[in-house]
């Protein structure tokens, strides 16, 4: 190989360079070739990485040395695959956002791994397979049948596809999301569900987390148990609805209707006869009844309000739901 430049020679390390003004300057270090054997048995302990920016200054071409699969390495060099995050496992594992597992498709089109027949995917908790592979054995795997880390390098070359820029896409955008909600109110996630309300904005999420929090501390002061299906309740967490007095004597009044009427028994009726809001409708007309007759119980906070008007609708002559609704919301425009 020849290799451009002039070879410094010891006889030309003995000559001190003359620095400007001409004062003698010794030489900070130096770097001796004698020949191209030598040369060659000292890039022969480089890798691909280190190889491929000496070739980028020198304007060389040295032999073994693969420009094409550097781009697919961790910056902590040695030639280790980049897999998330442009990162290797090792140095990814000091983050916090370090899945130690994968799923198979990730095995496949990330790894490279093509036959599984060797790797046992990890137990779950009952046991069975959860279909879960550990990174450290998959990498273990495609250094054993590529033979070696540039090896495996090339088949990454070979996937770096589409579909595969895709798959680690969506893969680091999960696992961030994972390391967001961890930041949030505990207990806060299942809210953004398909179930719950949606929200693409951290910020929005952040929002909601802090009003989550405020409703479940007034909940847990007040013994009370937070029902993700409460409409007042998903209505402040997510919108700011309300104000968190309103909330919890929603709350007061769900768990007085679970725990001593047949409140779900009449939403099924309501729901029969077509009432759009049969919780609504069922609730107001428990309401009216326990007012009439509280049985000894304690009656929630929210009824107590209504009983002055339950009084003075008594002896009206509005129909039974224009009197329910002017009861638990004074909203009829009529004379009583």
């Amino acid at each position: 190989m020849k290799h451009k430049g002039k070879v410094t020679t010891s006889q030309d390390q003995k000559k001190p360079r003359q620095q400007q003004g001409g004062e003698l300057a010794s030489c900070a270090y130096s770097f001796v070739i004698l020949n191209d054997k030598i040369f060659e048995h000292i890039l022969s302990f480089l890798s691909n990485q280190t190889l491929t920016k000496l070739q980028g200054i020198t304007g060389d071409n040295y032999p073994n040395c693969e420009p094409a699969i550097a781009r697919f390495c961790c910056r902590c060099e040695n030639n280790k695959p980049a897999i998330f995050y442009n990162l290797c496992r090792e140095c990814e594992s000091k983050h916090k956002s370090y899945n130690p597992n994968t799923t198979a498709a990730m095995a496949r089109m990330v790894y490279g791994v093509q036959d599984f027949s060797t790797l046992s995917p990890i137990a779950g908790e009952d046991g069975t397979p959860s279909g879960m592979y550990a990174r450290v054995h998959l990498e273990n795997f495609m250094l054993r049948t590529c033979g070696s880390k540039v090896g495996w390098l090339r088949v990454i070359a070979q996937l770096n596809g589409g579909i595969r820029r895709v798959l680690v896409q969506q893969h680091q955008a999960r696992e961030d999301w994972k390391m967001f909600f961890v930041s949030l109110a505990p207990g806060f996630e299942p809210y953004v569900t398909p179930d719950g309300f949606n929200r693409s904005s951290k910020a929005d999420l952040e929002e909601c987390s802090k009003r989550f929090a405020l409703v479940t501390a007034a909940f847990k002061e007040r013994g009370f148990q937070l029902r993700r299906e409460e409409p007042s309740s998903r209505a402040f967490i997510a919108h700011g609805v309300g104000t968190i007095e309103c909330v919890i004597e929603n709350a007061e009044e769900l768990e007085f209707l679970i725990a001593n009427t047949d409140f779900a028994q009449r939403q099924r009726s309501f729901a029969l006869r077509r009432f759009r809001k049969c919780s609504d409708e069922a609730a107001m007309e428990l309401c009216a009844e326990y007012l009439k007759d509280a049985k000894g119980l304690v009656l929630p906070r929210k009824w107590e309000k209504c009983r002055s008007r339950f009084e003075k609708v008594q002896e009206s002559k509005l129909e039974l739901q224009q009197k329910l609704r002017y009861i638990n919301s004074g909203g009829v425009r009529q004379e009583i």
